[in-house]
């Protein structure tokens, strides 16, 4: 017999700010509190925003059986091994053409948590978010999807096809 174990879906919801490096291994952020280096490490810079907040913060743990209290989102690309290893050379034919990035860390104090055993949806967030506006925010665009027509919605690039690289590519760049 099948026995249903705990599995959560999470929409994190409204970062408060974003690091990232994109295709192009150029990095930005919309966080205030950082002063941009120009030698682009992402890594130096996340550790620089994380610090940053652990002094500003004095969140309590989290009792919550939830997966997820606020903290960080963070995407990590094979291609970032670079800037830990400089001759690995993992930069592709397809710089800058992705849409995806090489990295990149969000801050997020609230979230929409799906859980799939008890079927429900919890809405969480951090101490010092006005909870009942993120709330009435994240309601109002749950309405404003739900009365725009399938046809009129943005379709996402995405969606679309992948391209794998030549072996020989990957290959060449794998060689110490």
């Amino acid at each position: 017999s099948f026995k249903k174990t705990k599995s959560f879906d999470i929409l994190f919801i409204k970062p408060d700010y974003y690091l990232t490096m994109d295709s192009d291994f150029k990095l930005s952020c919309s966080a205030e509190q950082l002063s941009m280096s120009s030698d682009n490490d992402f890594l130096d810079a996340f550790d620089a925003l994380f610090a940053a907040e652990q002094l500003s913060s004095d969140k309590e743990p989290s009792l919550s059986s939830l997966p997820f209290s606020g903290g960080w989102f963070i995407f990590l690309a094979y291609e970032l091994a670079q800037q830990l290893e400089p001759k690995a050379k993992l930069k592709s034919a397809a710089q800058g053409q992705s849409v995806l990035p090489v990295a990149c860390a969000a801050r997020v104090k609230q979230a929409l948590i799906y859980e799939h055993q008890q079927e429900k949806f919890f809405f969480i967030s951090e101490a010092e978010v006005d909870h009942e506006s993120v709330y009435q925010s994240l309601l109002d665009d749950i309405q404003r999807i739900q009365n725009t027509p399938v046809e009129n919605r943005e379709k996402s690039n995405w969606n679309r096809e992948l391209e794998e690289e030549e072996e020989s590519v990957f290959l060449n760049s794998a060689k110490k």
